[in-house]
């Protein structure tokens, strides 16, 4: 069977019921771009290399905890790319093990890039997530950005801001949900607009 035509949901479910084709096809898809993700949280080639295997065994393992109705799989994927690489960063910041890339590793780093489409399908995704995050009010836009963008913990968090552990994680809470409504009204209007 050809799998090329299917959609990412649809290699997805295949993958959760053990299909190894379906995988290699996502990982076609989509291992260069969460190897970039990878490397420019980590400025760490091999690392990148390491978090980026991480994470197809991970969706491997767990691709049937995806749902569609909840987001894009690309999304998705990109989130479990995100998470496994700060984990990775605090994990070797611990170690003391950061290396920045040097120029020829950034030059090929540079070269081995996603490819267009798969380029033009995230930035319309970020573009998505930044107006949602600015129709946020501004303590739920601020705990978000701590910890999205900059990778703070919790606690972390809490300590730069000089705020209670429960606050942060309220307001932690209650932007995860608006924004996950504001993306859902915004597909929608993209959907709408076809």
């Amino acid at each position: 069977m050809d799998y090329t035509p299917l959609q990412d949901q649809d290699l997805a479910a295949r993958i959760a019921l053990g299909d190894r084709e379906a995988l290699g096809l996502i990982y076609d898809r989509y291992a260069r771009l969460v190897f970039s993700v990878s490397l420019r949280l980590l400025s760490d080639r091999t690392v990148a290399e390491e978090t980026t295997q991480e994470v197809f065994v991970n969706l491997w393992l767990h691709a049937g905890t995806y749902h569609a109705d909840k987001g894009k799989f690309s999304t998705w994927l990109l989130s479990i790319a995100h998470n496994r690489a700060v984990d990775q960063l605090r994990r070797m910041i611990r170690e003391g093990k950061t290396v920045p890339l040097e120029g020829a590793e950034m030059d090929h780093a540079a070269t081995d890039g996603p490819d267009p489409a798969q380029e033009t399908a995230l930035l319309a995704d970020r573009q998505a997530v930044r107006r949602g995050v600015d129709q946020l009010p501004p303590l739920q836009r601020e705990v978000l950005v701590l910890a999205y963008y900059h990778g703070l913990t919790h606690v972390e968090i809490a300590n730069q801001l000089g705020a209670p552990l429960g606050t942060v994680k309220t307001r932690m809470r209650l932007g995860l949900l608006k924004m996950r409504d504001l993306l859902r009204n915004l597909n929608r209007e993209e959907s709408d607009s076809r």
